[in-house]
């Protein structure tokens, strides 16, 4: 029964950092916004522009780092089913590169006209009901 204790472990793993890359809505994040939610709507769209641009940019750097030590993982094998870790690991670049993709459309939408629905759409509804 060991082997199925290491399957759920990896299955745990790429679900959790598929579903945080892919299916987690921007305002299900956990965000610390006391100075950003008693800013302007306009600053706040610039805010969140250059958060997430700085963001992008910082993963896109990191990138090559994690693809290559990922792919340094081949030498390792889980200890039950002796899979390889680069193919247990893989998740995370994926991760990474969908968070940066996400990012980057986000930026994208809040540079065309309509930005104002896009601040709506992602800012997290305050307890009471108002967006802010």
């Amino acid at each position: 029964m060991t082997w199925a204790d290491e399957v759920l472990v990896l299955a745990m793993v790429w679900c959790t950092f598929i579903t945080g890359a892919l299916l987690v809505e921007e305002r299900e994040q956990v965000v610390f916004d006391l100075v950003y939610e008693r800013c302007p709507i306009g600053l706040r769209r610039v805010a969140l522009a250059a958060g997430s641009l700085a963001l992008a940019a910082v993963l896109l750097a990191a990138m090559p780092a994690i693809v290559d030590y990922t792919l340094f993982l081949w030498r390792e094998r889980t200890s039950v089913l002796e899979l390889r870790l680069d193919y247990a690991y893989a998740c995370f670049a994926l991760f990474v590169a969908a968070v940066v993709l996400r990012r980057l459309i986000l930026v994208a939408r809040l540079l065309r006209p309509g930005w104002k629905a896009t601040l709506a759409e992602v800012e997290p509804v305050r307890p009471g009901g108002d967006r802010r």
